[in-house]
């Protein structure tokens, strides 16, 4: 399934090279088959072809999915200066800056998402987990590019584990 679709995406960038749909589409495909840096890369192209921000979030989650959290953070961070109210995003930005062992600064952003969704049990258990110094630690983040969800639609609730070390 993933060669076809990305035969598919490639067919219609040779006819439209800046076509964001099959560029995110490359990244998607590469996200589940854990190419996360050319999944940042089509992510990144997507982004300049239509100035999507979604796919600034998305390169977010390749990024963070790779173990690359500098990028993680830079990509969440471009994401939020366009969606400040956006939960989701200040959730996923405090969750690399605590990788990079920013505690304040990921307390903040989980503090601004708790804010923005008070409702969402996953992020205020990540709130509490960073006020305590308590690492947070994602379930299974080997496994989840293999499901059949976007990047987008991974929810944390779906990820978030708790390791009180």
């Amino acid at each position: 399934k993933h060669k076809e679709a990305a035969d598919s995406f490639d067919k219609s960038l040779k006819i439209f090279p800046r076509n964001a749909h099959a560029l995110a589409g490359l990244g998607q495909v590469a996200f589940q088959l854990r190419q996360y840096e050319k999944a940042m890369d089509a992510y990144e192209s997507a982004y300049e072809a239509d100035r999507n921000p979604r796919h600034l979030f998305e390169k977010g989650h390749a990024a963070f999915f790779g173990k690359k959290y500098r990028d993680a953070q830079s990509g969440f961070a471009r994401f939020c200066e366009l969606f400040p109210q956006d939960a989701q995003g200040q959730f996923w930005y405090g969750l690399a800056a605590l990788r990079l062992n920013d505690k304040d600064f990921g307390l903040k952003k989980l503090e601004e998402a708790a804010k923005l969704d008070s409702k969402d049990e996953c992020i205020k258990n990540a709130l509490a987990l960073a006020r305590k110094g308590a690492a947070i630690k994602l379930q299974q983040e080997e496994d989840i590019a293999l499901t059949d969800k976007k990047p987008d639609a991974i929810k944390p609730k779906e990820l978030i584990r708790i390791n009180d070390e």
